[in-house]
């Protein structure tokens, strides 16, 4: 047990277990890490790593421009027909 006697008598509860100190703080961090980091976590993942919709409308005309202007100079003299 790693509390000592002093502590006990002053120890309150998170409201997982009223009887076992110990017990009650590891609850309470294991839910908190449940409820509150892991989803924290989940959602930052989604805003930073989520596409970029305006930015693939932009390299796709970009890259159409460059289709069209390397078409225009002769640089697909080598056509598939």
């Amino acid at each position: 047990m790693c509390c000592t006697l002093r502590a006990l008598q002053n120890w309150l509860s998170h409201g997982y277990y009223y009887d076992d100190p110990d017990a009650d703080e590891w609850a309470h961090h294991l839910y908190m890490f449940l409820y509150v980091t892991v989803p924290t976590a989940f959602f930052l993942l989604f805003v930073f790593y989520y596409p970029d919709h305006q930015s693939v409308h932009m390299t796709t005309s970009r890259s159409l421009s460059v289709l069209i202007a390397r078409n225009s100079t002769g640089y697909f003299i080598h056509s598939v027909m």
